[in-house]
């Protein structure tokens, strides 16, 4: 079936398959909300985008998405992609050459029916042509390198919960799987650089937790928010911004390539190339 155009790529996934997970992290309330609603903002931007949630957000079919995205986008056009879930952290111990990881730690994303290490995105990020503009909204615990207000555009329960998976259950399921997740960080291992400008704008530090209330996740509603009201921020000063509505958890902004000081000072979500 052919895939129509797209420009933005929205991951929401609420539950996992337990049988994928020796001990599956608990059921979400508010990823696949997020998707849509991140979805709803880069329509609004000017994008395309195409959303996976449900079954639908496996680890194929955004391995697969992710290659015609490097295919079809050209310098000065903008992708986006974003995840909204359950994040996990283990020690460094699926690539090649171990000490890889800055921070000395393997980040995953938790889709519906598997895992997709860090390595695997890099090397996805490795193929766009230099001059894509790549913008990564991540809102997941362990995201990057509150209790008491939603504080964005939304209307929802006061209670927080974390997207917490926690570590020894996330280890235990990592390490179960642990001869696979070898073999496929030793297919990327031989990384090549990544030519485009890639900003990552994460829900919270490497080492932190993200929330969410019983529809949304804090970090998503408050970029939202803050979007909605049209500040014209540029990705840093938007994230520093987005800090004070989320009180428990500290957003992060970071370059996962040289930086590009036209694109990082744009508005998120700018589809148009700087001096266009």
């Amino acid at each position: 079936m052919a895939i129509p155009p797209f420009s933005a790529l929205h991951i929401g996934v609420n539950q996992v398959d337990p049988e994928r997970y020796v001990e599956p992290p608990r059921a979400l309330n508010g990823a696949e909300n997020d998707a849509r609603e991140l979805a709803a903002r880069t329509t609004a931007a000017g994008l395309n985008p195409m959303i996976l949630t449900g079954d639908d957000a496996i680890r194929d079919n955004v391995l697969a998405l992710l290659d015609v995205a490097a295919r079809s986008h050209r310098p000065g056009a903008l992708f986006v992609l974003t995840f909204s879930g359950h994040g996990a952290q283990d020690e460094d111990r699926f690539s090649q050459r171990q000490g890889d990881e800055l921070d000395g730690l393997d980040e995953v994303w938790c889709l519906a029916d598997d895992f997709l290490l860090d390595d695997e995105l890099y090397a996805k990020l490795t193929q766009f042509a230099a001059g894509v503009r790549i913008l990564i909204i991540a809102d997941s615990c362990h995201s990057g390198d509150s209790f008491n207000a939603l504080g964005g555009g939304f209307d929802g329960a006061v209670a927080m919960l974390a997207r917490e998976y926690p570590r020894d259950a996330a280890r235990r399921s990592l390490e179960a799987r642990a001869g696979e997740l070898k073999a496929r960080a030793a297919a990327v291992a031989e990384r090549a650089s990544v030519r485009a400008s890639v900003i990552l704008m994460a829900a919270c530090t490497s080492e932190g937790l993200a929330f969410e209330d019983g529809a949304h996740g804090v970090f998503t509603a408050a970029f939202c928010g803050l979007w909605d009201g049209g500040v014209a921020l540029g990705h840093r000063a938007f994230i520093d911004a987005l800090a004070a509505a989320c009180p428990s958890q500290t957003p992060v902004y970071q370059y996962i390539a040289p930086e590009d000081e036209a694109f990082a000072g744009q508005r998120p979500l700018t589809a148009a190339a700087p001096g266009h």
